[in-house]
């Protein structure tokens, strides 16, 4: 197990593409600010199904239903400390494989991401083909880079990243042994590549086209 207390985040959503979004940003910003201000590293899927939420007296509410159980399996398959979206959600949210691209020089591209309306999307997920496997291996997906901010330039996330990267880097320190360590070392390597995506969109003036 991780140094600290792994937080099991299970995220289920319905179909809509608005619902999605805002899962999505919330998701982002639970991980920064568990991970940031807490020293509480997450690790979690975000998928789509069915589910049923019962109060339950004190104790809250009891949510149980497939979609629950496809998170739970999705979070159980990573040795990190990260959240990725489930193939299904990409399966059920038309266009969306193509929302999270980021595709660059492309005329054309930049026309249709300007007409579709989906430029925002870029910062919610991001494709990334060395997602460790409990099981040994990696596997390629989307994963949610953490961030707080109210989203508008690509320098905004940078800097949030930069300071999420700075408490991977302590944890890792904190950590008892080897493995657990590898799983920080294995986040700020994803930490670190996106923060080069992001950093691509800022140097270029692709951001500037796209919210043209």
């Amino acid at each position: 197990c991780l140094a600290r207390p792994c937080c099991l985040l299970h995220h289920v959503l319905g179909l809509y593409s608005d619902d999605l979004r805002a899962t999505l940003a919330s998701v982002a910003a639970i991980c920064w600010r568990a991970t940031v201000e807490l020293e509480l590293p997450i690790r979690g899927g975000v998928t789509i199904g069915s589910y049923e939420s019962v109060p339950d007296g004190a104790r809250g509410t009891l949510i149980a239903g497939r979609g629950v159980v496809d998170a739970y399996l999705l979070e159980q398959q990573q040795d990190w400390v990260g959240v990725s979206v489930s193939p299904a959600i990409l399966q059920a949210v038309p266009n969306l494989f193509y929302a999270f691209e980021m595709r660059t020089g492309n005329e054309r591209h930049l026309a249709e991401r300007r007409a579709r309306g989906d430029v925002p999307w870029l910062f919610h997920a991001i494709r990334y083909d060395r997602i460790p496997l409990t099981k040994g291996g990696t596997m390629e997906g989307f994963v949610i880079p953490p961030h707080k901010s109210d989203i508008r330039y690509p320098s905004d996330i940078v800097g949030e990243l930069h300071s999420y990267l700075k408490v991977l880097d302590l944890l890792k320190m904190w950590a008892p042994d080897a493995r657990s360590q590898q799983k920080y070392e294995t986040a700020k390597e994803f930490t670190i590549f996106a923060i080069g995506e992001l950093n691509h969109l800022t140097r270029s003036n692709l951001w500037d086209q796209l919210i043209a």
